[in-house]
């Protein structure tokens, strides 16, 4: 799909509005939007950066 907003317009609409093309993408395992786990990495790079700052600060 990639960034182009336009791609992901016409593949938001088409899970939206096909429901056989959304339970084909399901049934294979494909997530158009990502696996889901966008927060939790966040999440620990967030802590690694201020742990990290943290240690430098302790030297």
């Amino acid at each position: 799909m990639g960034t182009k907003r336009e791609n992901i317009r016409d593949e938001s609409l088409r899970i939206l509005n096909e429901p056989d093309y959304m339970k084909a993408i399901i049934g294979k395992n494909i997530m158009p939007f990502g696996d889901g786990t966008a927060s939790a990495k966040i999440h620990e790079a967030i802590i690694k950066y201020f742990n990290d700052l943290e240690r430098s600060n302790e030297t």
